[in-house]
């Protein structure tokens, strides 16, 4: 298994990630869902559902490409307000 692999299988829902690209910047996304093959999550500051490939840590984020760098479960209080955002 690979590293980015690796650490994809222990992403949970309600897990922060964090991905960029050159042309879209940064993407702070809230996991909502799992797969196998895939990680669901929504941006916080847009509100645009991503689809993460689970063995790349890729996306399609409109016509340019977001690749994970950042995978992690947020400190409680942070997670609160994100979530409360998210979903309100």
């Amino acid at each position: 298994m690979h590293f980015i692999e690796d650490k994809l299988s222990h992403v949970k829902v309600g897990d922060i990630i964090h991905g960029g690209s050159g042309a879209t910047g940064s993407a702070i996304c809230l996991v909502t869902s799992l797969t196998d093959e895939a990680i669901f999550a929504r941006t916080v500051t847009t509100q645009w559902d991503l689809v993460f490939d689970r063995r790349s840590g890729t996306a399609v984020c409109g016509s340019s490409v977001c690749c994970l760098d950042l995978m992690a479960q947020p400190p409680i209080d942070i997670y609160r307000c994100t979530a409360l955002y998210l979903f309100s």
